[in-house]
C-alpha cells in the first residue's frame, strides 16, 4: 500500500506540472494573441489613416509647386514622408 501511495502522489505531482505548464503556455497564447491584435489595429490605422493623409499631403505639395506656391523642398518632403508611411506599413 505504501507504494501505490507514492505513486498515486507521483502521478499527482506530475499532472499538477502538466496544469501549471498547460495554464502558462495558455497565457502565453493570449498575450501573443493580445500583440498580433495590437499590431494589425496599428497596420490598419496606418493603412486606413496615416498612408492616405500622406499621399494627400503629397498631391498638395505638387499642386503647390506647380502654381508656384511651394518649393521643391516642401515635394521632397512630402515624398519622403509618404515613403516613411510606406515603409512603416512594411514592417
Amino acid at each position: 500500500a505504501p507504494e501505490i501511495a507514492a505513486r498515486a502522489a507521483e502521478l499527482e505531482a506530475v499532472d499538477a506540472e502538466a496544469q501549471d505548464a498547460a495554464r502558462a503556455h495558455r497565457a502565453e497564447l493570449e498575450r501573443d494573441l493580445a500583440d498580433y491584435t495590437r499590431l494589425a489595429r496599428q497596420r490598419d490605422r496606418q493603412r486606413d489613416a496615416a498612408l492616405p493623409l500622406a499621399a494627400q499631403a503629397l498631391d498638395l505639395a505638387y499642386s503647390g509647386y506647380a502654381a508656384g506656391d511651394s518649393s521643391l523642398a516642401d515635394v521632397l518632403a512630402a515624398r519622403r514622408t509618404l515613403a516613411e508611411a510606406r515603409f512603416e506599413l512594411l514592417n
